[in-house]
């Protein structure tokens, strides 16, 4: 932010600072008007990086030089200078006449045609920008105002992977390039440092809406209609993750001192400091001296949560008075809960704490382990310090490191361990096994070794006993605030640096200079390590390296002290005649059974890997299948465990008070009364504070406190927040639960079981050779579809259902993509896509062939024919999905397409009752054989049900063609494990509507659905791998637009019939996106003012408002069943269907895939990305917002919190999450909706 000739210009860095903290656009505005000075920070780090930035450019301009291209270089290039002048409008009038000059001599390189400009720079009078590259791209079949050629942008970044903040920059130079070359360009690349220099491409357009959006929140609070600046600001502002690198971070601290903001009280939420600021309690002090209980109580903050903060405002406003640290031990003391967590201490006890940057890599990075040893003295007195880097054998900072660091630490537990089995290793705050779970699953390495020191309980963790044992004066339960209470002194203080994840990143920043040698503190004696080898790496910054092992050390050390301070916390209570029993530990072995399976799958992924580089990047295309099933293997075991570990953290982990900001159980209930009663049941109701959960009618649940059921889920109310649980009545002295964890668990041996011998043949024989799974492993292999060597039209069938003779011949292939094919397009020229699916499902011989069907494509209605004609060829067909729900679904319209066509079906279906087929060609049965019976007997020709019939090994073989429905959401790991049982596999489904459930973390490649591993990289199917079901049956043009840019790549189109599909109504006629905003503020999971304003709309369209055009241009009132009402949470669901009759339709978008109706209405709920209890990946998922907003025919209307549209991105993923949403804003037509009194109260 500058003034140019009087003129505020602005940068994409404002832009990325307004993301960050508004408050800040406005101390730089007032900044800017001199109403106050910016701070200066001195920083001779950032003149460091700038230097070897500009480096870092020159290197990759010599590389292109050398390629022989003509480069044209505007102004000075790099590091050019503003020459020294005498007063400010002087340097204000030659900046803004260099600026224009350079703009113009860009222009002019643009216009003559040059490979590459070098320092492109734009300049409009208001914004600036200056791009590293221009590179131009000759494309004669996209012409731009230049000519046959346009330009896209390349910008250099020190840094080893691309941030957010990288990408709005240079979408901030495309949006001034744009209008120079009349064309926008389709990509753009960011040339990352490190040895070797690699780039990154990134599809523009999956960014431009989330950056307009930006830009156009910016200059709304800046330009012309924006409040006047003004210092100090009128309010103290919430504190934010970016404080910790602000220039203004003084002033702001400073200012919610003076003010006493909420946010100064310990372990306070941002929902909690609301419901105390609408009662007027809005400092700590008031805070500290309010009166409980609360009336009226209040609707988002359990009465235990608020006593608490309550609580820890009093202790803080003690010591503030007294000057001092306090703490106060809680009392009682429960078993397993607090200093009764604390085992007995040991001589090998060993100290632990890693350091991670979330934002690394996109994927995150954990850079640094460091172990504590105090049994092993180091040279200068103090425990030996034992620290592993996360770099590779080149030095890099890489996942390879990673892999390596994380090795070596555990194998030195492991070590220490088998000569003191009593140590336990301590942390601080859980993040450490945390981590050791995700790398164990992303590494697929030490997963033996991890899962004995959990189930041994050889973690522990002080975070968690401090904060269920004691209250202290402090402002944060950091490590560091806890201190002063036991004496301990850092040695350095990394907060000046802005955090260890700062420094860090500024670290990568500057890689590639000068080597010097790797900072180190200690060498780990008996392990192998990096610093064993004594290599002198490239260390650019080492200091800052030095002070982050410093840091890192200090943790380790302050744990140690704390560990020991808790320990006379603890005596002390028992001298004073407080029982505090230590815990109790299993002994970490696994059961007999458990450890013969995980002994025979570890045998076969070693044979299966034996010359497989064991990081996916390192392998080479024909090493990838053989090693990404060896990481299969374990995939059904991985997702166990994560199952096993959230439920064990939610059951003994947390308080009543944190289960309630859980997203999965319910916390903080009270029992309200008995509702029901019969001779051996009792029927309760208990209430509960607004949360987001996953339990419902079907769950099964636990009480934590008996580790028990806690009874069957008869009712559950989210509107009146009531759960009614029904027990017998001889568990009465059990008391009442005062939470409940949800507890699904689904065995899956049998599915382990079809792996383990898939792995197995594929060890002993090889992936690609003739032989038995051929499916599976053309599945693995990503193979295309194998065709029969006979002629489809030769097999014998009804004539409506052979291929035409004519259709068999392959003359001139279909346009396709611009994308270059490995093969020539399934599809003929010509040729319906209805066809070709029926054609290429008789040609199968023993292969794969994968349909991508968007919404409204007519995926089941394909898939129905396909399977019509495959029986009458006389197949045998197959189907599974994840759900009995699904999988009836298609079975009902195989039996319809049957019906139509005058074939013979006779299908079997193994199911839940009620969830059977209910069409009369179907036979339910109980059993698994009776399935096999049916088939091999001839009974039945088609056979339905889930994953756990097809992997059975009796099942191998039992039909020609294995239908997988939703295959986008069906595990790939399942998908290899049902496939043994048909010669060939037919995928259906779309990884661009929901994806599959995942529990664990997998390795690179073994996370993928079925459907997703097919398509790879892909969004949407290519024309030689499979089909694509490029029409939608269902969406007017102006819905079908959106969808199909924002994510199917402009491939899906609507059918002509569509068009006049209409709504007449008020405020909502005509067809296509509409969008209504709502301010509301705090709201997670349910917002009131949504859901009056979503009901009041609908009723109005029913009642007599609105009438609808259908496409056969039909025009009729409007009913519940035309409108589909669609909400993320059950919660806000709940809110919406209390105002409507019970036949709207209102439900969470997982249940109404596959519907559709008229109109679509989809309720946001939340007031923020801030505010969404499941994060923003679920809120702004983009798999969920293209089913929510496709599910209608004519109309669809959007209704949320303006400030969902103005979130702030940290990563890449992150902003194509928001631009989705950011592109319906841009297609849609805004509407607003007058309240009724009732609603606006």
């Amino acid at each position: 932010m500058q003034l140019i000739d009087g003129r505020p210009v602005y940068s994409a860095s404002d832009l990325v600072g307004h993301l960050e903290c508004s408050y800040l656009t406005e101390l730089e505005r007032a900044a800017l008007d001199g109403l106050t000075a910016r701070p200066h920070r001195r920083d001779a780090e950032l003149d460091v990086l700038q230097r070897r930035g500009v480096e870092h450019e020159l290197r990759y301009l010599r590389e292109l030089q050398a390629l022989g291209k003509t480069v044209v270089t505007i102004g000075t290039g790099a590091g050019g200078q503003v020459p020294a002048l005498p007063d400010q409008s002087q340097v204000e009038r030659h900046y803004g006449t260099r600026l224009r000059n350079d703009a113009e001599a860009t222009r002019l390189a643009m216009a003559a045609g040059a490979d590459i400009i070098y320092q492109a720079t734009f300049f409009d009078g208001g914004w600036v920008g200056h791009a590293d590259f221009l590179l131009r791209v000759d494309d004669p079949e996209r012409p731009s105002s230049l000519g046959a050629y346009h330009y896209e942008i390349a910008d250099t970044k020190l840094a080893h992977h691309v941030k957010a903040s990288a990408l709005l920059q240079i979408c901030s130079y495309i949006d001034q390039l744009e209008p120079i070359q009349g064309i926008r360009p389709r990509v753009m690349h960011v040339v990352l440092g490190g040895n070797p220099r690699h780039t990154e491409s990134f599809r523009v357009d999956d960014f431009m809406a989330y950056y307009r959006r930006a830009k156009r929140n910016f200059e709304a609070a800046v330009g012309p209609g924006a409040p006047q600046p003004v210092f100090p600001l009128p309010l103290a502002p919430d504190p934010v993750e970016h404080c910790d690198v602000c220039r203004w971070v003084v002033e702001c601290n400073e200012r919610r001192r003076a003010d006493d903001h909420l946010s100064l009280v310990a372990g306070i939420s941002r929902r909690q400091r609301q419901d105390l600021t609408e009662r007027g309690v809005d400092t700590l002090a008031a805070l500290a001296e309010l009166a409980l209980p609360v009336d009226p109580p209040p609707q988002r903050t359990s009465r235990a949560a608020l006593e608490r903060v309550r609580e820890q405002a009093r202790i803080q406003a003690e010591g503030r008075t007294l000057g001092r640290t306090l703490h106060e031990l809680l009392l009682p003391v429960e078993e397993d809960n607090g200093l009764a967590m604390l085992p007995p201490p040991s001589a090998g006890d060993l100290f632990l704490d890693l350091e991670g940057d979330p934002f690394a890599f996109d994927d995150g990075l954990d850079y640094l382990f460091g172990i504590l040893e105090p049994a092993l003295g180091g040279t200068d007195g103090e425990p030996y310090f034992h620290s592993f880097w996360s770099r590779d054998s080149v030095g890099e900072f890489s996942f390879e490191g990673e892999r390596l660091a994380f090795e070596q630490t555990v194998d030195l537990i492991m070590n220490r361990l088998a000569a003191d089995p009593s140590l336990h290793v301590y942390h601080y705050a859980p993040y450490e096994p945390t981590a050791f779970k995700r790398l164990m699953a992303r590494h697929a390495t030490r997963e033996a070794e991890i899962d004995f020191l959990l189930r041994a309980g050889i973690f522990v963790d002080l975070y968690r006993t401090v904060r269920q044992g004691l209250r202290a004066s402090v402002e944060s339960y950091s490590i560091k605030k806890l201190e002063p209470l036991y004496g301990f002194n850092r040695t350095v203080d990394l907060r000046d640096a802005g955090s260890s994840i700062a420094a860090f990143e500024e670290w990568l920043q500057a890689a590639g200079s000068p080597a010097r040698e790797e900072p180190r503190l200690a060498l780990a004696l008996d392990i192998p390590s990096q610093q064993e080898a004594g290599k002198e790496w490239p260390v650019p910054n080492a200091d800052q390296l030095e002070r982050i092992l410093l840091y890192n050390r200090d943790d380790v050390l302050s744990t140690w002290r704390l560990r020991d301070w808790l320990e006379e916390q603890r005596a002390q209570l028992q001298s004073a005649g407080t029982v505090v029993p230590r815990p109790t530990f299993d002994d970490g072995d696994p059961s007999p059974e458990l450890a013969e399976n995980l002994k025979a799958t570890a045998e076969i992924a070693e044979r299966l890997t034996d010359s497989v580089p064991a990081s996916p990047e390192a392998r080479d295309p024909g090493q990838q299948p053989a090693g990404l099933l060896a990481q299969l293997l374990s995939w059904h075991r991985r997702e166990e465990k994560s199952f096993w570990w959230l439920y064990y953290h939610l059951m003994d982990d947390l308080t009543d008070d944190e289960r309630i900001e859980a997203k999965e159980p319910i916390g903080g209930l009270e029992f309200v009364s008995v509702v029901a009663e019969n001779r051996s049941n009792r029927t309760y109701r208990y209430r509960f504070p607004a949360q987001e959960h996953s339990i419902d009618l079907h769950s099964t649940v636990r009480d934590p406190l008996t580790a028990r059921s806690a009874g069957k889920v008869v009712a559950l109310d989210e509107m009146e927040r009531t759960i009614d649980l029904r027990r017998l009545k001889a568990r009465e002295s059990e008391g009442h639960p005062t939470a409940l964890i949800p507890f699904e668990r689904i065995p899956t041996e049998i599915l382990r079981a079809s792996l383990l011998q898939l792995g197995t043949w594929v060890a002993e024989n090889g992936v690609d050779p003739p032989g038995r799974f051929r499916a599976a492993r053309d599945l693995l292999l990503r193979t295309p579809p194998r065709h029969a060597s006979v002629r489809a039209g030769s097999l014998e069938g009804p004539p409506s259902l052979s291929v035409r003779a004519e259709a068999l011949a392959a003359p001139e292939p279909l346009p396709v993509r611009p994308e270059a094919l490995e093969g020539p397009p399934l599809q003929r020229p010509g040729e319906d896509v209805l066809d070709a699916a029926c054609r290429l499902a008789l040609e199968l011989n023993e292969g794969v062939l994968a349909i991508q069907g968007p919404p409204g494509s007519g995926k089941t209605f394909t898939a129905a024919r396909m399977i019509a004609t495959l029986l009458a060829a006389g197949r045998k067909v197959g189907i599974t999905a994840n759900s009995h729900k699904v999988i009836s679904n298609l079975l009902s319209a195989t039996c319809r397409a049957c019906a139509d066509l005058s074939v013979e079906i006779a299908a079997v279906q193994k199911a839940d009752e009620g969830a059977v087929c209910d069409d009369p060609h179907v036979t339910p049965v109980s059993s698994n054989a009776a399935v096999l019976d049916d088939l091999q007997h001839g009974f039945a020709n088609v056979a339905a049900g889930t994953a756990w019939i097809w992997a059975r090994p009796e099942m191998e073989a039992a039909v020609d063609v294995l239908f997988i429905d939703e295959a986008g959401q069906f595990s790939l790991a399942n998908a290899l494990a049902v496939a043994p049982a048909a010669r060939s596999l037919v995928l259906l489904g779309d990884p661009q509507q929901l994806d599959q459930p995942l529990q664990g973390t997998h390795p690179p490649g073994a996370e993928a659905s079925a459907l997703g591993h097919f398509l790879g990289a892909e969004t949407t199917m290519s024309a030689d791998r499979g089909l694509f079901l490029e029409h939608t049956w269902r969406m007017h043009p102006d819905i079908c637009a959106f969808t199909s840019a924002a994510f199917y790549e402009g491939r899906l189109e609507s059918r002509a019939n569509l068009t006049g599909q209409r709504l007449d109504a008020p405020s909502l006629d005509g067809s296509g996106l509409r969008l209504l905003t709502i301010t509301h503020q705090g709201n997670d999971n349910c917002s009131d003012e949504e859901a009056a304003i979503v009901a009041q709309i609908a009723r109005d369209l029913v009642e007599g408002l609105g009438d609808w055009t259908n496409q056969l241009g039909r025009r009729r009132k409007l009913t519940w069943a035309d409108i589909l009402i669609v909400a993320p949470y059950n919660a806000q669901v709940a809110a919406i269907q209390q105002l409507l009759p019970s036949e709207a339709r209102v439900g969470t978008v997982d249940k109404f895939q596959g519907q559709e109706a008229a109109i679509s209405i989809y309720s946001m709920a939340s007031s923020s990305a801030d505010d969404a209890p499941r994060g923003m990946s679920f809120l702004y998922s983009r798999n969920r917002l293209n089913v929510a907003t496709s599910r209608a025919r004519c109309l669809t209307l959007l209704v949320c919190s303006p400030k969902l549209l103005q979130v702030r991105a940290r990563t890449p993923e992150q902003i194509r999450l928001a631009n989705a949403l950011c592109q319906f804003a841009e297609y849609a037509t805004i509407v607003s909706a007058v309240l009724s009194s009732e609603a606006d109260r």
